[in-house]
């Protein structure tokens, strides 16, 4: 017997093995597989779906992302106030500058460093205070206390809690409500006909817990307009609410919601 019959007399068995498992266990594996799939256009082998992207991907891809938004961002139309569904225009584009000049600007952070400091003292105060009195200090409470009064003396001048009120827990417990239930895996995305009906009651919750953030927004909106604030921005809200008069701008009282809550959910 040459070398070459003996090559392939000791190579055949691993062909019959390859053939056996990419024909018979392979498939048994992918029909397993795709049962687990949501529902989705069909791929053709190998090449998948890629030739459903034409000679303009870019624009394939555009059209594809008008179809995807999830179920949960479309409470209260949040997807057509929301940069990361807005279609990229004028106004996307100046949503852009407001949050870049009012909001993450050098000069706003700096204005804002003597208050971050008391917002710090204030909870090793509270700490401190605790200690003396024996009392255990829950951290994850009082860390969330300095974030929310952070934030609302940022947005709105004001502390929004206090460490020895439940207010601050149930801004929390809203907060998180929120987080948790855009976070579950909703049928609704993967079957669009069951949007109507909801079945989870995710975006009912959700719709609740908007509805109660708005409240509060529009508690500090009715207040500052009622104090008439003057064109200085003191505030992120007085910034905004300057902008909003200027008749050539586009943002509008509902979309200063909608761009506080993608602030303060972040």
């Amino acid at each position: 017997m040459d070398i070459t019959a003996l090559v392939l007399l000791l190579l055949l068995p691993c062909f019959v093995w390859l053939c056996f498992h990419f024909l018979i266990l392979g498939s048994t594996h992918r029909k397993s597989f795709q049962a687990r799939l949501p529902p989705g256009p069909r791929p053709l082998p190998i090449i998948g779906n890629l030739l459903e992207f034409g000679d303009k991907p870019h624009q394939s891809l555009t059209t594809l992302s008008k179809t995807t938004v999830p179920n949960v961002f479309q409470v209260a139309n949040h997807h057509h106030f929301s940069m990361g569904f807005l279609p990229a225009s004028a106004h996307w584009d100046n949503l852009r500058k407001i949050c870049r000049m009012q909001i993450f600007s050098p000069q706003r952070v700096d204005a804002f460093h003597g208050l971050r400091r008391k917002v710090v003292q204030q909870l090793l105060d509270h700490a401190h205070e605790s200690c003396s009195s024996g009392q255990a200090v829950d951290l994850g409470r009082a860390a969330f206390t300095t974030a929310l009064n952070m934030l609302s003396n940022t947005f709105f001048s004001v502390d929004l809690a206090h460490y020895d009120s439940n207010l601050s827990q149930g801004f929390k417990d809203l907060i998180q409500s929120l987080i948790v239930e855009s976070e579950k895996p909703n049928l609704a995305d993967f079957f669009p006909d069951l949007r109507l009906v909801d079945p989870q009651g995710i975006q009912r919750r959700l719709t609740v817990s908007f509805n109660k953030l708005v409240d509060i927004f529009d508690g500090f909106f009715n207040q500052r307009l009622m104090l008439k604030a003057s064109s200085t921005d003191n505030d992120v809200l007085d910034g905004l609410l300057n902008l909003n008069k200027q008749y050539d701008h586009e943002l509008s009282c509902n979309g200063i919601k909608h761009l506080l809550l993608v602030s303060i959910i972040s």
